[in-house]
């Protein structure tokens, strides 16, 4: 089995909190991987979802409104 890469791809600011946008793969290349996901981390390094990765859809890196609606679902305790 091939070694889990990752590498913070984007960096947003949600409700005052830093949210790091990983994309992780296996292999050499992340393009060469087609289960490639995202996980999302504050800025403390609190993995925010955990066993829900947003999977890459080939439509490039979840933006800001996405990242926001996702973890709405999967992290709601950030938004009280």
């Amino acid at each position: 089995m091939a070694k889990l890469h990752s590498r913070t791809v984007a960096t947003y600011r949600i409700f005052d909190k830093k949210i790091c946008v990983d994309l992780c793969w296996q292999g050499d290349n992340p393009e060469d991987d087609l289960d490639r996901f995202y996980d999302f981390y504050d800025s403390e390094g609190v993995f925010l979802n955990e066993g829900n990765p947003w999977h890459d859809d080939g439509k490039g890196i979840p933006n800001r409104r996405q990242t926001l609606a996702f973890l709405a679902q999967v992290a709601p305790w950030l938004f009280q």
